[in-house]
């Protein structure tokens, strides 16, 4: 049995794991907090906390700045923005050729695994970062 605060609402420590609960606070920062605050505000342990973190960073999501003799953390907002972009790319590239898989396979066709006779007539598909038209080495 889960507790619940009054009106049924279940407590987040309840419904997500300690790492989900960092990476929504350290993923969502204002301006730039330390591992204690972040910690307190995820309700989790402080080395659990410096450890997710520390993978964020690596991972490219947050950047680490030194303030002094402590260390705080905040979204990296350029690559929040790229991973945005990338999201909605595919799911227009979905839309646009009404296929699940979006990413180019390597050189052997378009998005979703389309070739250009399978289009009907369309000329030009997104594929990856760019459009590939028909005719091109990656289409046949």
């Amino acid at each position: 049995m889960t507790d619940e605060t009054p009106g049924g609402v279940q407590s987040w420590t309840e419904t997500m794991s300690a790492r989900e609960r960092i990476r929504s606070v350290a993923l969502t920062l204002n301006e730039p907090q330390s591992t204690n605050w972040i910690s307190d505000q995820a309700e989790t342990a402080w080395s659990t906390t410096n450890q997710e973190l520390e993978d964020l960073v690596d991972r490219g999501q947050l950047r680490r700045v030194d303030a002094g003799e402590s260390t705080l953390y905040h979204p990296d907002y350029t690559q929040l923005l790229f991973d945005e972009l990338r999201q909605l790319i595919e799911e227009h590239t979905r839309a646009a050729t009404g296929r699940t898989d979006s990413h180019c396979r390597g050189d052997r066709g378009l998005a979703g695994g389309l070739r250009c006779r399978d289009l009907g007539g369309t000329r030009t598909v997104p594929c990856g970062w760019g459009p590939v038209e028909c005719g091109d080495p990656r289409t046949t």
